[in-house]
């Protein structure tokens, strides 16, 4: 069982209460809008991190981090991209990177709006905006168990609120 920590939207603002929780990842994945290099320093003494820039990363030295990556494991695919919309609807350039790409689960930021749902056989995660509140939103990150037969995601919540969790298995292939 792989355990990673799942963040987006950081802002340049790191929570202590997000470093605690993953303390025990195996692996970090940050979903973009990162803010800041001292939050991925500072993530990094944690755990490797696979970042992709987000929107907000643009016009900084963040840029030269990928909008999209696709990580293989177990012989699954997980797409981490920053607006899950550029998925659903990809144009022009980001077309051409996601040719090809069948993930088993989808890994977005953007909306600061965390989710864990599954849509026409696609796993859909979205830690939620762990930087600073915007507007109602609860200020949140992710938790993801991985094992080959199934996955496990957990939505803790920064503030308050009671952590939401689902599993999927995996189909065979």
């Amino acid at each position: 069982m792989t355990r990673f920590g799942i963040i987006s939207d950081t802002h340049g603002r790191l929570d202590p209460a997000a470093l605690k929780h993953f303390e025990k990842v195996d692996r970090i994945l940050h979903a973009g809008d990162i803010g800041s290099e001292e939050v991925l320093s500072a993530l990094e003494k944690i755990a490797p991190v696979t970042a992709i820039r987000g929107n907000n990363d643009l016009g900084t030295p963040l840029e030269r981090l990928p909008d999209v990556d696709r990580i293989e494991l177990d012989g699954r695919e997980i797409l981490l991209i920053h607006n899950v919309k550029d998925y659903w609807k990809p144009a022009g350039e980001m077309k051409e990177r996601l040719k090809g790409a069948d993930p088993d689960l989808v890994i977005s930021g953007h909306s600061h709006k965390g989710i864990i749902e599954q849509k026409d056989g696609m796993i859909y995660f979205n830690p939620g905006g762990a930087g600073p509140k915007r507007f109602s939103l609860k200020r949140s990150i992710g938790l993801m168990a991985w094992s080959k037969e199934a996955v496990r995601l957990k939505l803790i919540f920064l503030e308050e609120g009671r952590p939401t969790s689902r599993s999927f298995a995996f189909d065979d292939q």
